[in-house]
């Protein structure tokens, strides 16, 4: 008995470890690059701040007569010190500025004005969970409140990934799959007041516990029920195209789990039931779009578009920027990360995929696979297309990331211990790539930092950067790197039932006899047999 109650608290102890320095790495994040640094975060801002104040829509203006306009801006009345948030960015698009132009911020939060906002057309939920902090703090400090929420929202959402993942497939293997999905692009998006950052770690959850349910022999783990529930319920309702990326993952886990045909015969209902959830809690979403539309283009403002073949020219020549987006063009597309880092990044996730194809059987997996992988080159082709002439061509790869990440993901799930065992080329490799990973994850946090402390071409270490946050350009970087090993560390051995520790609440099934299948009961953690 004091062995179990011992085991559970480690497990306990190792999870609040895993879910506690990855919240620090994203709250490095948040504080070591300035505020406005994330594509329209200004806009993001006033819009969070707008719907905190019960202004879920405003007053929707014109359509913009030139393409440097995103969309129909729509005015909202905020406190004039967030109201003003877009003169803080001056460095933007100008990798060799650093951050220390940016005017202090307006010490106004009584004041209401005027403010214009691109994201007048998203839906509320995410400004609503991230927006409340300007409710009680003015812009400095309220603007990184904002942030750490947003971040820790996330971090929720991509520890609850894990731990699903853990439930079904025990293997260092699917750590090396989690963390390539966890690209540098994506802990910046999740630090910086943007939907689609929460779009993304909700997405992780989605693959995650999706593949946790339809993948369960016997009783499905409780805890796997409830990550897809809240996953697939925020997920659908972050940005407009969210339902969409809601019923391609819970399409192609489906499929990727390798049991379709006998889910379909024995488990129809749960079947039927995944797709009527998802229909269901993107219903707000969609009816959100219908009522108050998209975002409101130009019209004709690229006319040359008018002539399709040009168009899907130019979207296949912009794949190779996209891709590179995926991974980390940091701020407002002004700060790629260091060419090493998209380097290890690219060589990890043609690891995954050609090991994954080589894997003997798991054919509808590899089917999975490749249906996303074309779909992640094209989906953005079939969206953009229509819109061409009037917007042009405006996808950018973080749009894709919800999706996209189910590839590397996907392709550890073939991999890692099934009922076929575990591959053991990919074993090998998993530990020596994880830790690539993390060290390239380091290189970008600080490209990052630097580009903003010095600029593009600054010193490469300094005492006396031009700009810093309060814990300055150096220790913040020495601070990532310390979250970023413990986050590693601890999450290699946080390796489920055929790991290094026994799941919790999990009773050991009895010895399958002829024709029995074992049962995994409830609990935090389910096991495969």
């Amino acid at each position: 008995m004091i062995r179990a109650l011992t085991a559970v608290a480690a497990v306990r102890l190792r999870w609040f470890v895993i879910t506690a320095s990855f919240f620090a790495m994203c709250a490095l994040w948040a504080v070591a690059t300035p505020a406005m640094s994330s594509p329209d975060e200004p806009s993001h801002t006033i819009k969070a701040v707008a719907v905190a104040r019960g202004q879920l829509t405003g007053t929707v203006g014109p359509r913009p007569t030139t393409w440097m306009v995103p969309g129909a801006l729509t005015m909202v009345h905020v406190p004039a010190d967030y109201a003003v948030v877009p003169g803080l960015n001056c460095y933007a698009t100008l990798p060799e500025q650093p951050a220390s132009c940016m005017p202090a911020v307006l010490d106004d939060h009584t004041t209401i004005m005027e403010a214009y906002t691109a994201a007048g057309h998203y839906p509320p939920l995410y400004y609503a969970l991230v927006g409340w902090p300007s409710r009680l703090l003015p812009a400095d400090p309220g603007i990184l409140a904002m942030r750490l929420v947003s971040a820790a929202v996330s971090t929720a959402f991509v520890v609850a990934g894990l731990v699903a993942l853990r439930a079904v497939r025990a293997s260092r293997i699917v750590w090396w799959g989690a963390i390539s999905a966890l690209t540098p692009m994506a802990l910046f998006l999740f630090s910086t007041i943007n939907p689609n950052g929460l779009e993304i770690s909700a997405a992780l959850a989605a693959w995650a516990s999706s593949w946790a349910v339809f993948g369960a022999r016997g009783r499905i783990p409780r805890h796997a029920l409830v990550i897809a529930a809240v996953s697939f319920a925020v997920l659908a309702n972050v940005r407009g195209l969210s339902p969409l990326w809601a019923l391609v993952i819970v399409t192609l886990s489906l499929l990727g789990s390798g049991r379709a045909r006998i889910l379909w015969s024995e488990r129809r209902r749960l079947v039927l039931g995944s797709f009527a959830y998802v229909a269901v809690v993107s219903l707000p979403s969609v009816l959100w779009s219908v009522r108050y539309g998209t975002l409101l283009t130009g019209e004709g403002l690229w006319p040359a578009y008018g002539d399709k073949v040009l168009a899907v020219t130019d979207m296949v020549l912009s794949l190779s920027k996209q891709y590179e987006q995926m991974i980390g063009n940091l701020g407002w597309f002004d700060s790629p990360v260091p060419l090493l880092t998209l380097l290890v990044w690219t060589l990890s996730l043609g690891m995954l995929a050609a090991l994954a194809l080589q894997r003997r059987g798991q054919v509808a997996a590899k089917v999975a696979l490749g249906v996303l992988f074309v779909g992640v080159v094209v989906g953005p082709m079939l969206v953009q297309l229509p819109g061409a002439e009037d917007a042009g061509l405006v996808w950018q790869g973080r749009y894709t990331l919800p999706i996209a990440i189910g590839l590397p993901l996907l392709a550890a799930w073939i991999l890692a211990p099934g009922d076929e065992g575990e591959e053991p080329t990919a074993a090998r490799l998993s530990r020596g790539m994880t830790a690539a990973l993390g060290g390239a994850g380091a290189l970008a946090f600080y490209g990052a930092a630097r580009r903003y402390a010095v600029g593009a071409s600054g010193p490469y270490a300094t005492t006396e950067p031009a700009w810093s946050s309060n814990l300055g350009f150096m220790p913040a970087v020495v601070l990532y790197v310390i979250a970023l090993t413990i986050f590693i560390v601890a999450l290699e051995g946080a390796r489920g039932p055929r790991g290094l520790e026994a799941p919790e609440h999990v009773s050991k099934a009895p010895a399958p006899s002829a024709g029995r299948r074992p049962v995994v009961e409830d609990g935090p953690v389910g096991a495969r047999p």
